[in-house]
């Protein structure tokens, strides 16, 4: 499995695998990037990081198609929950719906949780997990930036959350209470952990414009939050205090990281490799600590920690604009009435299926909670008698078809650089083009991607990187779709 980890600063990627809770690492790699191409966590510059990701990918030689992605930003919160117990717990979706009202967010938040254990109060059944809220705007980013690579996204997951199962697939609570400090060039991100969980995060972004000028901002940064999480836990805990200090991911000054952090006499070292981890790599191992606990596979009884599976992410890709979703039928089924008979019988089901688990579940809610309720089964009732007419929108779309244009050539070759030309036969497939080109260096297939995107003839532009030739030319291929309803469209 390939895992990726993307921060305002650097890209890190392992190969590896897990049996159980045995974590075997085959390959690591990692590179910075340019400033601005994340921003706290969202990506600005897509063609740009995608670029640097192809071209690690290409060093390392790696060619797998699949993938699941680590995010970091300090939008994502994090909050330990006590829910009533639902029947099932299968019944993520009411979870979910439990932890929205918990934490007071709106439906722009995706949500995911770890259970810590189960619980009994006043004859009540109770959860107790740590639930934490990424903006769906933040996940949009990243499914992006895998379209454009070219590789298929298979998880979304919270740096701290794989941190957590790496903690405890390791077995490290006879080293709690802990804090590890997650470095990185642009911030620190604090975990506190206690009693085998995870119970407080704190993301912070290091800035040197915060101190004075050539100060060492990253020291201070973590000097500074730590000793605000050491006063926090001791006034909590009262004749408890901190056992542990650990630091992974990347920094230039490691030992005076260390050295600083030992001012508050607590014992500090870097994060250590558990005895389940086989590690075959040449880089430090505390930059990939993350990326380990994303490999064991996920217990569904007590995790539900990728973002694509969330009920929020499942509801938007079931409500898709229904004409992408025609014209992609289209593509695959065209004439296929039956096909598109049995697709609409589906998402009828599935509604159905929302209703009816609104309604069963109702019981389960608190009074403050009726209220939302009553108004969510009103908005699914109101998007299912909204069905027929998105349907016959949808038949409708089936009879259309983008005719054939003899200018496609013309628009590749209106936004051609210097030195570049297209290179053998391009392929036009419906809405579909796929077209290889020459070039004299190595920027240029970003900046004709670019060109070529905001020119508006052409959508959904895949570049997957480059091949050097022997003559110290470079070739490319460029795969997109002719933008339907735009003014070059035929009659």
């Amino acid at each position: 499995m390939l895992s990726i980890e993307i921060t305002d600063a650097r890209i890190a990627l392992l190969g590896g695998f897990a049996s159980g809770k045995k974590i075997t690492m085959r390959q690591t790699a990692s590179r910075e990037i340019g400033k601005g191409y994340v921003e706290n966590g969202y990506i600005k510059k897509i063609h740009e990081l995608a670029g640097e990701i192809t071209e690690l990918l290409r060093i390392e030689n790696i060619t797998d198609k699949k993938a699941t992605v680590i995010i970091n930003s300090g939008l994502i919160l994090f909050k330990e929950c006590l829910l009533p117990k639902p029947r099932k717990y299968n019944r993520t979706e009411l979870i979910e719906r439990m932890i929205r009202n918990e934490m007071k967010l709106t439906d722009d938040y995706n949500f995911t949780f770890t259970v810590i254990r189960e619980e009994e109060k006043d004859g009540r059944k109770l959860l107790r997990l740590t639930a934490a809220a990424c903006p769906q705007s933040l996940v949009d980013s990243y499914t992006d930036l895998f379209h454009q690579l070219g590789i298929k996204l298979t998880g979304v997951f919270i740096s701290s959350t794989c941190l957590a199962r790496y903690v405890d697939t390791g077995k490290l609570s006879d080293k709690m209470p802990m804090v590890t400090l997650q470095l990185d060039p642009r911030f620190v991100n604090i975990n506190l952990f206690e009693d085998d969980r995870l119970s407080l995060n704190r993301f912070v972004k290091a800035d040197p414009n915060d101190y004075e000028p050539d100060a060492d901002y990253i020291n201070l940064t973590v000097f500074d939050n730590l000793f605000r999480i050491i006063n926090l836990y001791g006034q909590n805990n009262s004749g408890s205090h901190i056992e542990n200090v650990y630091y992974h991911g990347y920094a230039e000054d490691l030992h005076s990281i260390e050295t600083n952090i030992a001012q508050f006499n607590l014992p500090v070292a870097r994060l250590p490799k558990t005895d389940n981890v086989i590690y075959r790599g040449d880089d430090e191992f505390t930059e990939y600590a993350a990326l380990a606990g994303s490999l064991p596979d996920i217990n569904k009884r007590m995790e539900n920690i990728n973002l694509l599976h969330s009920q929020t992410y499942r509801n938007i890709m079931a409500n898709l604009n229904f004409l992408s979703t025609a014209i992609t039928v289209m593509i695959i089924c065209v004439g296929v009435v039956l096909g598109a008979n049995v697709f609409t019988g589906q998402l009828l089901e599935e509604r159905n299926h929302q209703l009816n688990a609104l309604r069963v579940e109702y019981q389960l809610l608190r009074p403050d909670e009726i209220a939302r309720h009553n108004l969510q089964l009103q908005s699914a009732v109101g998007s299912f008698t909204n069905y027929t007419d998105k349907v016959k929108l949808s038949e409708t779309l089936f009879d259309f078809q983008p005719k054939m244009l003899p200018s496609v050539m013309t628009m590749l070759e209106k936004v051609l650089l210097d030195n570049m030309s297209i290179s053998g036969v391009v392929s036009v497939n419906s809405y579909n083009v796929t077209a290889t080109f020459k070039c004299t260096n190595d920027k240029q297939p970003t900046r004709y991607t670019e060109e070529l995107e905001a020119d508006g003839f052409f959508e959904n532009i895949v570049f997957t990187g480059y091949t050097k030739n022997s003559d110290n030319d470079y070739t490319f291929t460029l795969s997109m779709k002719i933008k339907g309803g735009n003014k070059f469209e035929a009659e």
